[in-house]
C-alpha cells in the first residue's frame, strides 16, 4: 500500500516568474511556478486584468523553469527541472488549451528525492554530472571503482603499476576537486 498526499489548497507563493509567446499568436504570456503548480498567464487587453489561461500541477516541487526559443519557430518552449531529477520541456496547445510534454529527461537525483530508479550509487557531492553525461558517453571508471570486488581491484592497479590504496586516494582527489 502506498499513501499519497494532496493539499486541498493549491500553492500560491509564486517561486519564479518567466514570460514569452508560447502560443502561435502574437502576444507574450507569464509562466508562473510555485511549488508542484504551473501557471500560464495573460494581461487582459481590454479588461487590464490578469487572467489564468491554463494551470498544471506536475506533482513533483518545481526547482526552476526557462524559457527557449529554437532557432526558426514561431513559439517559446518551456524548459523545467524538479526535484524528480528530469527535466521536460513543455509546449503549450492553444488548441487544447494544456501543456504537452516534447521532451522528458531523468538527469539524476537533486533535492527532496535522494535517488533516480536504477541509480544504486549516487554521487557524494550532491550532483551527479556524470550519470547525465553518462546518457552520451560511458561513465567513467574512476567513479564506479569503489563497487568493484577486490580481485578486479588488484587486477586494475596492477595494469596501472599502483596500489588499490594510491587508486582510491586519487579518486578521493578528484571527488573533492569537482565538489569545490
Amino acid at each position: 500500500m502506498f499513501l499519497y498526499s494532496l493539499s486541498i489548497h493549491p500553492p500560491t507563493a509564486i517561486m519564479q516568474t518567466i514570460t514569452g509567446q508560447f502560443s502561435d499568436a502574437k502576444e507574450q504570456h507569464i509562466l508562473t511556478a510555485s511549488g508542484s503548480l504551473l501557471a500560464l498567464l495573460r494581461a487582459h487587453p481590454t479588461v487590464g486584468r490578469v487572467e489564468t489561461l491554463v494551470s498544471y500541477d506536475v506533482f513533483s516541487i518545481i526547482r526552476s523553469v526557462a524559457s527557449f526559443r529554437p532557432a526558426g519557430s514561431a513559439r517559446d518552449y518551456i524548459i523545467e527541472a524538479t526535484d524528480s531529477g528530469r527535466i521536460a520541456i513543455l509546449e503549450y496547445l492553444a488548441t487544447g488549451n494544456r501543456f504537452s510534454r516534447v521532451l522528458l529527461e531523468s538527469f539524476g537525483r537533486s533535492g527532496v528525492r535522494r535517488l533516480v530508479p536504477g541509480h544504486e550509487d549516487p554521487s557524494p557531492v550532491g550532483r551527479d554530472h556524470l550519470m547525465h553525461r553518462s546518457y552520451y558517453v560511458p561513465v567513467n571508471l574512476c567513479e564506479r571503482y569503489r563497487l568493484l570486488s577486490t580481485d578486479k581491484k588488484q587486477q586494475i592497479s596492477g595494469e596501472l603499476d599502483q596500489s588499490v590504496r594510491e587508486i582510491e586516494r586519487e579518486i578521493s582527489d578528484m571527488r573533492t576537486r569537482s565538489a569545490f
